[in-house]
Order: structure tokens, then sequence, then C-alpha cells
């Protein structure tokens, strides 16, 4: 491809799928990531696809992997929250870029026997000072500026709060690469998300009382002072909450707007998403009583020329498959469209085509994404010149880990190729 335009990829993208034999009539759906190129909703790819196919899902499905992303990062603009990160990558920069500093913050740590091995890890950024006696100018002076910054009151809360409130967020992350999952269950997934963040803002003077309650034993341990900033009568540049304890205003001035912030962005970003198709989950057993018939109808109608039949006809045959399942009780109902098909027999041929639309609606493109990361670790720039055939088969192995790979018989092959300066092989033997 000579262009990253949209022109280009799609016209790639249809010589591609002409390649492997695969009809552009039976595409469904659509999964990119955000940029413009991809997303634009009149020249974009996605556009100029609807334009041919139009039952590719009007509107295309951003991965819900890098929905989730973005979201945690506008989250993050909160003032507090986004330094205290930037700090936190600065000091992990400073810190791996020497082996020395390394070595030398292992010993420091190394000599701290009575901690836990989590605040061991904890202890990293703050052993610092450390370091700012170090006879390198550029080290010590870097340090030093680290050691202050991270001694900071509003940087260790908003450090806390950080780790408090994405220890939620990252068994969804992990899910949502998951190459098996429907749309379905990343939707149950992030309402369960969103649920659980609303659960702890209805709850937040007590959950933010055990986590400064923490933060306070740790900084004790460490010689260090949490307190409130100074106040004054009017203040733009940072929060100016009027308390009277240190819970209280660093509660109000962080873990609140961040939640808050969180919350929104989640809600903005999933909630709606895909609205009128996604009635169709009505079709999975353990999801009936969320759609009314009407509405799961109204969805797949937008599929009518895939079903070609009347809405009454349809109705029916939903109805159906609903008293199919209302008096089964040995055996436990599906939860997923790939769980619902194996129990969709010849006497439902149109629910069984709405369940593989359904089902093969894309979630997430974390998958494909993937070979970007892989090249970036293959195609340095002491390979700059790797032919194709190389570079495709080391990406394949770096892939595809969990396959079992006889060396020997590799070795073997090697050899047996040419002879080479080092005898590897006996080549005057006759086998």
């Amino acid at each position: 491809m000579k262009s990253t335009t949209a022109e280009a990829i799609t016209d790639t993208l249809f010589q591609e799928l002409t390649n492997m034999g695969l009809s552009l009539e039976k595409l469904r759906g659509q999964g990119y990531d955000g940029t413009a190129n991809m997303s634009g909703a009149f020249k974009g790819v996605q556009a100029l696809i609807r334009k041919e196919q139009p039952l590719a899902l009007y509107r295309y499905t951003h991965c819900f992997k890098h929905s989730l992303n973005l979201a945690v990062c506008k989250s993050c603009d909160l003032s507090a929250i986004n330094i205290s990160m930037g700090i936190v990558g600065s000091v992990s920069t400073f810190l791996s870029g020497s082996a020395k500093r390394v070595n030398m913050l292992n010993e420091i740590i190394d000599e701290q026997e009575a901690i836990s091995e989590t605040n061991r890890r904890k202890l990293k950024p703050l052993s610092l000072q450390q370091l700012e006696n170090d006879k390198d100018t550029e080290t010590s002076r870097n340090a030093m500026c680290y050691s202050s910054y991270i001694k900071r009151s509003d940087f260790l809360v908003s450090l806390w709060v950080n780790a408090y409130l994405f220890e939620y967020s990252v068994t969804l992350s992990t899910v949502l690469q998951s190459r098996n999952l429907d749309i379905s269950a990343a939707m149950e997934n992030v309402k369960t998300l969103i649920s659980t963040f609303k659960d702890l803002r209805s709850k937040s003077e007590e959950i933010f009382n055990k986590i400064f309650y923490d933060l306070e034993n740790f900084s004790e341990r460490l010689g260090i002072e949490i307190k409130i900033p100074r106040l004054c009568g009017k203040q733009t540049q940072r929060s100016n909450v009027e308390t009277s304890t240190m819970n209280e205003y660093f509660g109000r001035s962080i873990f609140i707007p961040f939640l808050d912030h969180l919350i929104e962005e989640l809600q903005s970003r999933f909630c709606d998403r895909l609205a009128e198709v996604i009635p169709l989950e009505g079709l999975i057993a353990a999801k009936f009583s969320k759609y009314h018939v009407d509405e799961i109808v109204k969805a797949a109608m937008f599929y009518e020329s895939d079903i070609n039949v009347s809405e009454n006809q349809l109705r029916a045959e939903i109805m159906m498959w609903h008293r199919r399942w209302k008096d089964e009780t040995t055996i436990i109902r599906p939860c997923t469209a790939v769980e619902a098909l194996m129990y969709c027999t010849d006497f439902f041929p149109l629910i069984r085509i709405l369940l593989i639309i359904f089902a093969t609606l894309p979630v997430t493109t974390a998958t494909p994404e993937r070979s970007f990361s892989t090249s970036k670790r293959l195609k340095t720039y002491l390979r700059s010149t790797m032919l194709q055939e190389r570079f495709s088969g080391l990406a394949l192995l770096n892939v595809h880990k969990e396959i079992d790979i006889d060396h020997d018989k590799i070795i073997n092959k090697f050899v047996l190729m040419k002879p080479r300066r080092m005898q590897l092989k006996d080549w005057s033997a006759t086998d």
C-alpha cells in the first residue's frame, strides 16, 4: 500500500477480500480505531465501505479496548491526576535509563527487610533521595527534583487514588482484548464497571477515608507529612475547597472529581454504542427479559435482506424461541450468541441467521493491532533491510508463542541447506 488515505486503504481492503475469495455481500460489521481516515463520517474508510455495502453496520464499531483507554486518558485531564501520571512516567524513565541507578535502588530496597514485597515496589520512587548525593551532576539534579515533587501531598493522594480505581478497570481492559468476546458480553462487562463506580460514588466518603488511612500509614513510615496546601480567598489554578480536615479536602478536590470523570467518560463512550442493533441480544436465552419482542423485531429488520420475511413471521419465530426456553430446566441458559447457536436447530432458521450476525459483529481490534507492536520490536534500525519473508516468519514466531517448535528439526534443516565454513555435517559421508 503506497498511501494511507481512506481511498487507498479501502481499495486495498477490497483487493484483499477479492484475493481471499470473500464476497463483500457477506460483510455485516466494521471495527477500527478512532483515527480520522478510518472513522470519518463522510470520507473515512467506514463511510466508503458503507457506500458499497450498507449492511456493514452504518456506524462502525470503535474498538472497545481503545474506547476504554480513551475514557481513562480523558479522565486523567484532572490537573492533580494528570501531573501525577506525568511524574510517574518521568521517574520511571529516569530510573530505567541507567543500570547504575537501577542497581543502586535495588540495593536500597533490599535493605528494607521489614516491608512487604508490594510496598517495596512502591518504595522505589521514594528512594530517590539516596541518589541526590550521586557524583554525576545530572543524576543528582534530576533525583533532587523528582524526590522533592513525589513527597508532595497532592501527588501521593493522586497516586493512591489512581492505584485504587484502576484496580477495578484492569480486568475489563484484559477481557476487552479477548478474541472470543461478543458484543453482548462486552457491553455487560462495561455496564458492570460503570455500576460499580456509581456504587463507589454513593459511598465516596467512606471509601476515600480507607484510602487516606492507608496512605497516612505508608507516609508515616517514610517520614512524610500529609497536609493541605495553602489556601487563599480566590484561587483559579488549583482546587480551593474550604474544609477543616485533610480527608474532606483531598476527597473533594481529587477522589470525587476523578471518579465522576471516569463515570461520565465511560457512559458517553459506551452507553449509546450500537443502540439500533444491540436489542438482538434479546435472542440469547439469558437476556430474554432485557428487551421486548417489538424491540428485537425492530433491530432484526435492519438485516431484512438477510432474513427476507415479514415482521409477523419473524415475531412468530421469536415467540416460539422464547417458548422453547420457558420450561427448560435441564441445561444452563446460554449467555452469549455463540452458546445460543449450539441450541438453535433447523426449526429456528431466522433466529440462527440473526445470532450469527450478532456473534460476528466486531468488538475489539486489539488482536490485529498486536501486529504493529510486533513490527516495532522486530524491524529496528539494526534490521532495516529485512526482507518480507524473514519479517513475516519472525512475526509469526513472536505472535504464536504457544506453538511448540522442534529445534532439532530446524537445526537439521539449516545444516542440510548447503555446506558452510563451519563443518556442521560430514558431507563426505553417504546416506
